[in-house]
């Protein structure tokens, strides 16, 4: 892939996925720019959030449509490996490989012969409420659950990516863990100047961390708008009856899709 510089935006043009007859997402039209600051993706549970997010990481290609970055780089055409060091994806549940703090947040970089050196690691570690003093040579198996899963986020911000994906981060996080993750992600946004793109199923998370909401169902989008916009728009009953059985109060819920 051509590198590029920085995320201007993201365009689905008539974008639809199917797994044998099952079509997940359907007939997607939209585009996600730099300039919304964080797009939160909700809806109902099966209405393919993370379906969504794997196609802008390329783990899967669309069955129809196609991706264009930039208004330039055709997913199609480009390599995944190199698309995916510039639009990382953190997912849902916190996966580190055996070993140090250090050893998993400089893996990325080793894969591509970019030293980090540990003044680079030790702050990576800060923006995470991480003390490099103490966690740096960390065995990952002695860490909290929301330990790993900020080690997991450093280790994606390694990269340098341009565009962050998150897949529910702080579903099984405790408060403060939460709070801090969603610190972090405010900062990266105005500081790093990150785009983050995040699937959510707390209403309350997306209210206190959004820019922008677009919100699926049944494989289809429903509603692209600001976040003011969307919650003045529809009464707190409307906004439950659209997620239906969705569990929206605590952001804990798990399911997948």
């Amino acid at each position: 892939m051509q590198e590029f510089l920085s995320f201007k935006q993201l365009t689905l043009n008539d974008v639809s996925y199917s797994v044998g007859t099952t079509q997940i997402l359907k007939n997607i039209n939209v585009t996600i720019t730099k300039d919304e600051g964080i797009t939160g993706i909700v809806g109902p549970s099966g209405s393919g959030k993370t379906t969504f997010l794997r196609l802008l990481n390329k783990l899967i290609s669309p069955s129809q449509g196609e991706i264009i970055l930039n208004q330039r780089y055709q997913y199609s055409t480009q390599p995944s490996r190199e698309l995916r060091k510039k639009i990382g994806l953190l997912h849902q549940s916190s996966f580190l490989f055996p070993g140090t703090v250090k050893a998993n947040v400089e893996y990325g970089p080793q894969i591509w012969n970019i030293p980090l050196s540990f003044e680079e690691i030790n702050n990576l570690l800060r923006k995470v409420d991480l003390s490099p003093l103490k966690y740096i040579d960390r065995t990952v198996s002695d860490l909290s659950g929301g330990e790993k899963q900020r080690v997991c986020l450093v280790r994606t911000l390694a990269n340098k990516p341009c565009v962050l994906l998150l897949d529910e981060p702080t579903s099984s996080l405790d408060i403060v863990s939460e709070r801090i993750v969603e610190e972090t992600l405010g900062k990266l946004v105005k500081e790093d100047e990150i785009k983050i793109i995040i699937v959510t199923h707390s209403l309350e998370q997306t209210k206190r961390l959004t820019d922008e909401i677009i919100f699926l169902k049944n494989g289809k989008i429903e509603t692209q708008a600001s976040t003011k916009e969307f919650f003045s728009t529809y009464s707190e009953n409307q906004i439950i009856d659209l997620f239906k059985k969705e569990k929206i109060t605590n952001g804990r819920d798990n399911k997948s899709e």
